[in-house]
């Protein structure tokens, strides 16, 4: 714990922070695709949060995936921030490390049921990392905030291009 206590203490910074949203971004498509193909093998289906769809070719779907990552990322990187400023130094990698998972679980759920806790209650581990490794472990929030609500606007905006590209107009 001692060696990730010291590495999360390391802020990322200039052109780094451009670096870990990509390395961020690739790594949880890849554990996705992973994570789709040993779901498709137990065929265990994956429910979508809006079962109506959201129509992706408007021009109003660029602001509401930006407000919608805005706003997903305060309600779940916060407690997370708060945590940083009121746990004790002895605890705070532990129970900050527990949160994170908590609310990365919750995060999947919120986003459909049990199986999209492996989906995106995944990405939402990663996005808690990102968040604490780019400045909300140094007790920061608006440039962690800044950086995890941009990598989680761009996994949206990635992901809506596929599904364009695959034929289907929403989401």
């Amino acid at each position: 714990m001692l060696k990730i206590e010291g590495w999360l203490k390391e802020e990322v910074k200039g052109k780094w922070i451009l670096f870990s949203i990509i390395a961020c971004l690739f790594l949880d498509f890849a554990l996705n695709c992973f994570v789709i193909l040993i779901l498709n093998i137990f065929d265990i289906t994956i429910s979508a949060q809006n079962e109506s769809g959201i129509p992706i070719l408007t021009p109003s779907f660029p602001i509401m995936l930006i407000c919608t990552a805005y706003f997903e990322e305060l309600i779940f990187r916060a407690p997370l921030a708060l945590l940083v400023l009121l746990t004790a130094e002895r605890w705070k990698l532990r129970v900050i490390f527990i949160v994170a998972v908590a609310l990365s679980i919750l995060f999947g759920l919120v986003h459909g049921g049990i199986p999209n806790i492996f989906l995106q209650g995944i990405g939402g581990l990663l996005w808690s990392i990102l968040f604490l490794k780019c400045g909300g472990y140094q007790k920061k929030f608006i440039k962690p905030l800044a950086v995890t609500t941009i990598t989680h606007f761009l996994f949206n905006g990635i992901l809506a291009l596929i599904c364009l590209s695959q034929g289907v107009h929403q989401l």
